[in-house]
C-alpha cells in the first residue's frame, strides 16, 4: 500500500471514529436530559385536595401549537394534568422526546402531577415506560383524585387488540367493581364514540359495564378534534387538540353533542353547587370556552 493511500485511510478512520464518538456523545447527553426532564409520576392515595385537572392530547405534530397550549395549561396552575396519548410522531425519535419534555416539563416543574395514556404513536412500550415511569411498569393502571377513580387503559387503534387484552380486560372488570358507587373516568387513547376520521373503539358490553359502575366520563384522543358524545349520561370526550392537525368528520355519531376542530384542552373542577358533581370546560387556544357541562353519578340514565 502506498504512503498516500495509507494516509487517506488513516484520515478516513479518524473521521469515522470522530463521527461515531460525536453521535454517542449526543445520545448520552440526550439520555441524561431525558432522565432529568421526565415527570416523576407517583400514584399516591387520594388526599382529596385536588381541585383542578387538565386533560389534553395529540401534541405530536406542531411544536409551536403544542408549546402555546402548554403555556395556557401552565397558567391554569392545575393540580394534575392528563395526557390522552400521541405525544410525538415516532417513538424512537430521541430528538422528538427531548422537544416534548422540554415543552411539557414546565408543568411538573411547578409541582403539577402528570399522568400519561399510551397512544399508537407510543408504540414501543419500553420507551414509553422508561420516560413516564408508570406504576408497576404497566401501561394500564388506576389512581384516585378529587373523589374520582381514574382508570387508564392501553389501546391504540379501533381495529387492533388491546395490549395484553385478556389480562387487561380481566383487570378492568375487577378494578371497576371494587367501589361501584365512586364516580369514575376512563382514560383510553382511541375514542368510544366519534364522528371519525377513524372508527370508534368498541368492545361488546363495555358501555353497560361503565353505566353499572358509575363511569361519568371517558377521556380519549386519536381523532384530532374536540368532541363530546352523551350516551345515557356518560360523557364520551375526545380531547385531541394539543398540536396535531385537525381531522374532518367522516362518520355518523348519534350521540354527538358538539364537535369542534380546535386546538384546546379540557378543564375539570368540582361543582360546589352540588355534592359529588364535576364541571368540565373545553378551552380553545384563543382562551375562549366553547363547551361546558356539569355531571355526576346522578346524571347517569341507568
Amino acid at each position: 500500500m502506498s504512503d498516500i493511500k495509507r494516509k487517506v485511510l488513516n484520515i478516513s478512520l479518524k473521521i469515522i471514529i470522530g463521527i461515531v464518538f460525536l453521535l454517542l456523545l449526543v445520545i448520552l447527553v440526550a439520555l441524561i436530559l431525558i432522565s432529568i426532564w421526565r415527570p416523576d409520576t407517583v400514584v399516591l392515595a387520594d388526599d382529596n385536595t385536588t381541585e383542578k385537572i387538565i386533560a389534553f392530547g395529540d401534541t405530536r405534530s406542531s411544536y409551536v401549537t403544542h408549546n402555546n397550549v402548554v403555556k395556557m395549561i401552565d397558567n391554569e396552575s392545575a393540580d394534575m394534568v392528563i395526557h390522552t396519548g400521541d405525544m410525538i410522531n415516532i417513538t424512537t425519535q430521541i430528538q422528538s422526546w427531548l422537544i416534548f419534555l422540554f415543552i411539557e416539563k414546565k408543568l411538573w416543574d411547578d409541582g403539577t402531577e402528570f399522568f400519561a395514556t399510551r397512544g399508537n404513536h407510543e408504540n414501543v412500550k419500553w420507551i414509553f415506560n422508561s420516560i413516564f415511569r408508570v406504576p408497576d411498569d404497566k401501561t394500564y393502571y388506576t389512581f384516585e383524585r378529587m373523589g374520582i377513580q381514574f382508570i387508564v387503559l392501553d389501546a391504540s387503534w379501533d381495529f387492533e387488540p388491546m395490549f395484553d387484552e385478556e389480562k387487561q380486560v380481566a383487570w378492568l372488570k375487577e378494578i371497576i367493581t371494587l367501589d361501584k358507587d365512586k364516580p369514575k373516568i376512563i382514560m383510553i387513547h382511541p375514542p368510544f364514540e366519534t364522528t371519525g376520521k377513524y372508527n370508534k373503539f368498541y368492545r361488546d358490553g363495555w358501555h353497560e359495564l361503565f353505566l353499572e359502575n358509575n363511569v361519568i366520563a371517558t377521556l380519549s384522543a386519536h381523532v384530532h378534534s374536540y368532541e363530546r358524545s352523551d350516551r345515557d349520561g356518560i360523557q364520551y370526550i375526545v380531547t385531541a387538540g394539543g398540536g396535531a392537525p385537525m381531522y374532518p368528520a367522516t362518520y355518523e355519531n348519534e350521540y354527538s353533542v358538539i364537535r369542534r376542530p380546535y386546538n384546546h384542552y379540557v378543564r375539570i373542577t368540582r361543582d360546589n353547587s352540588s355534592a359529588g358533581s364535576y364541571r368540565f370546560e373545553a378551552i380553545n387556544i384563543d382562551g375562549t370556552m366553547f363547551d361546558n357541562f356539569t355531571t355526576s353519578t346522578k346524571s347517569l340514565k341507568k
